[in-house]
């Protein structure tokens, strides 16, 4: 340390270098207070830096430059879990105002660093648990409003070979997982400048799958943007929150999307915008909680227009589903095994995020959203009716349908069109429209070689004789309209 001062002089103005060389930080633990909430175990502090003090009037200013390295850092909490570590911190300060929060930043670069986060059964993160109580002093509370706003600016950020581990203990099923290889940058941040900061972001999955995001914040204006890019995500590790959706097990499957999005905080209720994009969705497994047969579709890719959830508005140019595979059985009590997929299912647990947003999502007006063309494709379904004397087994395979200019309002007709091939042979080929509500059905209907003896058992014990084969040809048209007493249904055509 070396330096120079003016005591005399009326800005009474003076310089110091402080130069450490790896200065040992768990030797300076016993100067820190009994109340901080960690212990540092390791870590090697090394500086270059000018101090500069100087008074004018009765007003005291402290300006600091110069750089600052910490290595080998480890951080723990007071029952010694781990918290954060990394391998170096590289800090160059251009100029470091404290005492009008003022820091410049010239870089602040993160090498290895991995950071240890966790979640209890009431909700509270580790790191929440490290801060005290919320101070309720009226006085502190007037001291912050009369302080000037933080004068932030960082010309570079830069995180390098990155781990984030997350343990989760609030679900009924704990969860671990972490983010490997975390790289980040951020360029030209600054808490007052209304020009924005670029950020890239770059991270993979431990249980399979990457993510990508770039884009722009501006914390003056309070607005954000982003573009993501998932890859493969792997969702049997999301098990324990799907399980609040829905009755069953996700054996396999991975969740992609290309999507830009844009945040606007500035108000009580933060606008979130998503643009143009999609999201794709691969080798889907459900296996039903009540055992039966697993439900699989090979992919299904949702087009996005655009999503405006203040406004809960949703456009989709198009879902397509290709190679859907299920079994369904009616069994002799009329029930249908694949609803209970549908059934009770896990409850979220009361202080999750996802239960506050169940909740918020119950209170709000319903989502509004259109879908320009709805595609099943390459679909197959095992069907038995066990409810008739002798079962009924049918097997669709392939089946494709298309429904065009679907939404929310259930009162438009809609455009279907479809075929079926049955029992491997017989096909059937429908196309007209469709009114969900209330009920109105205006189809073209074309069998051929349909094997209508599979249907035998429901109408076989009305009959003096058994049909061991029975080919269906018809062409023409179906009407249905109304529902219970006043149902009507009509066909024109040939058979």
């Amino acid at each position: 340390m070396k330096g120079c001062t003016k005591p005399f002089s009326q800005t009474r103005e003076s310089k110091v270098a402080l130069s450490l060389d790896d200065l040992e930080l768990p030797q300076l633990a016993g100067y820190a207070p009994s109340s901080v909430p960690v212990a540092v175990k390791s870590g090697k502090l090394s500086t270059d830096l000018n101090v500069r003090f100087a008074i004018a009037g009765d007003t005291p200013t402290i300006r600091i430059d110069g750089t600052a390295d910490l290595a080998d850092i480890a951080v723990t909490d007071k029952a010694n879990a781990p918290l954060v570590a990394a391998s170096k911190l590289h800090v160059k300060i251009a100029n470091a105002e404290p005492l009008r929060d003022i820091y410049q930043f010239d870089e602040i670069t993160l090498s290895n660093p991995d950071v240890r986060l966790a979640r209890d059964r009431s909700d509270v993160l580790n790191v929440q648990k490290l801060a005290g109580p919320p101070s309720s002093s009226s006085l502190e509370k007037k001291a912050e409003k009369e302080m000037p706003p933080l004068d932030l600016s960082i010309r570079h950020v830069g995180i390098e070979g990155g781990r984030i581990g997350f343990d989760d203990g609030l679900m009924r099923q704990r969860v671990q997982g972490a983010l490997t290889g975390l790289a980040v940058t951020l360029d030209e941040f600054s808490t007052l400048a209304k020009t924005p900061a670029s950020y890239t972001l770059k991270t993979a999955f431990n249980h399979g799958g990457s993510l990508d995001a770039s884009g722009n914040v501006t914390l003056s204006t309070k607005t954000a943007d982003a573009k993501l890019a998932l890859n493969a995500l792997g969702l049997p590790l999301l098990q324990s929150y799907i399980a609040n959706s829905v009755a069953a097990r996700v054996t396999s499957g991975a969740l992609s999307a290309n999507l830009p999005v844009s945040v606007d905080w500035s108000k009580p209720d933060a606008a979130v915008q998503v643009g143009a994009g999609d999201v794709k969705l691969d080798s889907l497994t459900l296996a039903p909680n009540g055992g039966g047969a697993s439900v699989k579709l090979a992919s299904a890719t949702a087009k996005i227009d655009h999503v405006d959830v203040p406004a809960r508005n949703a456009t989709l140019a198009s879902v397509q589903l290709n190679g859907l595979s299920l079994d369904a059985t009616r069994k002799k009590d009329g029930t249908i095994d694949l609803a209970a997929l549908a059934g009770p299912h896990e409850a979220a647990p009361e202080p999750s995020a996802t239960c506050k947003i169940q909740k918020a999502q119950e209170a709000r007006p319903a989502w509004h959203y259109k879908i320009g063309q709805i595609s099943l494709a390459d679909a197959s379904a095992n069907i038995t009716d066990e409810t008739p004397a002798r079962p009924v087994k049918l097997r669709v395979a392939p089946l494709s349908v298309n429904v065009k200019q679907f939404s929310d309002d259930l009162t438009r007709p809609l455009d279907v069109d479809g075929k079926l091939t049955l029992n491997g042979k017989g096909t059937v080929g429908i196309g007209g429209n469709v009114t969900v509500s209330p009920l109105k059905l205006a189809l073209h209907v074309k069998s051929d070689q349909l094997d209508a003896s599979a249907f035998e058992p429901y109408f076989g014990d009305k009959l003096n004789v058994q049909i061991a084969s029975a080919n269906l040809n018809a062409n023409g048209d179906v009407a249905l309209s109304g529902s219970g007493k006043t149902l009507a249904a009509s066909y024109k055509g040939d058979v």
